[in-house]
Formats: C-alpha cells, sequence, structure tokens
C-alpha cells in the first residue's frame, strides 16, 4: 500500500513545497463543483436522532456537507444515539469513526482535505472570545 499524501500545511512546515512550488499546483487550485445545500433531517429519523443530525451538521466544517452526504450523514447519526444510549460494540465504534473520517469530522481527515482554516477573529473583531463557549453540548 502506498505511502499517503501529505498535506499542504505538512510539506511547508517540512520545507518540500518551498523547494518544489510548481509540483503542488494541482493540489492548490480547486475546481469548482455545484453542492446543493443538505437540508433537513429526514422525517423517519427519531427525535434523539434528529438531535445528533443538527449536532453534527453544527460541528461540521462550514460548507463541507452537501446533499450527496446525506447517507452517510444519517449512517453517522444512527452510530452516535447507539453509542450514546447503548453499549457500543467495539465495531460499531470503528464504523463511526470510519463514517466521521469520511465527513471530514477527525483532524487527520481535516489535514487531507486542505480546508480553510476558520479566522473566528476576523467574523467577530469586538467580540471577547471563550474558548469554553464551544463546549455547550456537555450537559
Amino acid at each position: 500500500m502506498p505511502t499517503p499524501r501529505k498535506s499542504i500545511e505538512q510539506l511547508k512546515l517540512s520545507g518540500s513545497y518551498q523547494q518544489n512550488k510548481k509540483r503542488y499546483d494541482n493540489r492548490l487550485t480547486t475546481i469548482p463543483t455545484i453542492q446543493l445545500p443538505l437540508g433537513r433531517p429526514p422525517t423517519h429519523l427519531l427525535p434523539a436522532e434528529r438531535l445528533v443530525w443538527a449536532e453534527l451538521v453544527r460541528v461540521a466544517h462550514p460548507g463541507l456537507l452537501a446533499r450527496s452526504d446525506r447517507l452517510i450523514l444519517e449512517i453517522a447519526t444512527k452510530l452516535v444515539v447507539r453509542m450514546r444510549t447503548t453499549d457500543a460494540k467495539t465495531s460499531e465504534v470503528n464504523a463511526l469513526m470510519n463514517v466521521l473520517a469520511k465527513l471530514g469530522m477527525t483532524p487527520a481527515a481535516r489535514l487531507k482535505m486542505n480546508l480553510e482554516p476558520l479566522d473566528i477573529l476576523t467574523t467577530e473583531p469586538t467580540a471577547t472570545i471563550n474558548p469554553w463557549d464551544a463546549l455547550d453540548e456537555l450537559d
């Protein structure tokens, strides 16, 4: 199995990007695609599953999820509900991690996707930012 490609950030840290910028041009140019919005959760989901759907949409990188991701997001939703309500098997937790990686919701997956970092300070210049405000789901 071949070694996975390094992200642009990893190449910059190692110095390879500065030496061979032309080699990585194809990774920097993106092909515009038309993405339909994700939409509301499916009507057949249970209320707890709808809440998890909304949570996953809220924590995903903005603009990452589209209509074509609905089925895999539904799988992730059901696995998260199963993990939170029952004793999930190791295979189910592994399946959840795999699905979250495919959705770009793990740190390693985000590195591979070369997503633009969100600059919170430029969106709200006058607001004081408390990093603990983002942890409102812990109740």
